[in-house]
């Protein structure tokens, strides 16, 4: 972007009022997310509306707002685009999914929690395609997918555990991310860039993949098990090879 511009005679930032721009639509597509992020919480947990719209509510401005930041200070476009708001409603519908840190999905609405996931996990390769496509890839775009998958899969391991059945163990699916960024506020060699990485993305999406199927009232549950534990090793060791590239090129 330009430093600045004239308008009417005076001079103006350019950065900053492009950047209002985009967080004031951003911010105005939030909404309705939130209506939407509501609705699906009532269907997955009915009966229980006060808590459960409260955590939502909460969830749902936490990552506006952590995502209107970014936008502000580091997004380089004078366009928000449609990747950031393929972004954002994944998001939303993985804070649907939040009214489980207190309550059990309901017996009926397992399925619902399974397409809600499915949806969210086929959006994931939409959002940077549409980017590519509209010349809007940035930094903040790859950050915000990166971090919405992870809270999606923490989501996903919470219904896991707390309503279908399985073991604490499978909370160990959702947390590699959250230990990793502990750990970087510790160690600053973990906060240095890393770069794009096919393998990455790939045991994302099989600790997805496996999360649904965890979740999903089939039969076959050590098949589940056994791809989640499949998962779970490729994730760890996906993260133990950032962590070496990292320690190397520490200064």
């Amino acid at each position: 972007m330009d430093d600045a511009t004239r308008d009417g005679g005076t001079k103006i930032p350019y950065r900053r009022a492009a950047a209002w721009a985009v967080l004031v639509r951003f911010l105005s597509a939030s909404l309705p997310l939130l209506a939407l992020a509501l609705f699906l919480a009532h269907l997955l947990t009915p009966g229980r509306p006060a808590i459960v719209t409260l955590i939502v509510i909460l969830f749902h401005c936490a990552a506006t707002g952590i995502a209107g930041y970014g936008l502000w200070s580091a997004y380089p476009h004078d366009r928000l685009g449609r990747a950031n708001l393929v972004t954002q409603l994944r998001a939303a519908m993985a804070v649907s999914l939040s009214g489980c840190l207190i309550y059990p999905i309901a017996d009926d609405a397992v399925w619902l929690a399974v397409a809600v996931a499915s949806v969210c996990l086929l959006l994931d390769g939409v959002d940077g395609w549409l980017a590519r496509r509209d010349d809007l890839v940035s930094g903040f775009g790859a950050r915000y997918d990166m971090e919405v998958d992870s809270f999606l899969a923490l989501m996903l391991t919470l219904v896991a555990w707390r309503s279908a059945g399985w073991g604490a163990e499978v909370l160990l699916l959702g947390l590699p991310r959250y230990g990793f960024l502990l750990a970087a506020a510790l160690l600053p060699f973990l906060r240095r860039p890393l770069p794009e990485s096919f393998r990455r993305k790939a045991c994302c999406v099989l600790q997805i993949a496996a999360l649904i199927l965890l979740i999903a009232p089939l039969p076959g549950g050590r098949v589940a098990g056994g791809l989640a534990l499949l998962a779970g090793g490729c994730l760890y060791a996906s993260f133990a090879v950032d962590i070496v590239h990292l320690w190397r090129r520490r200064v």
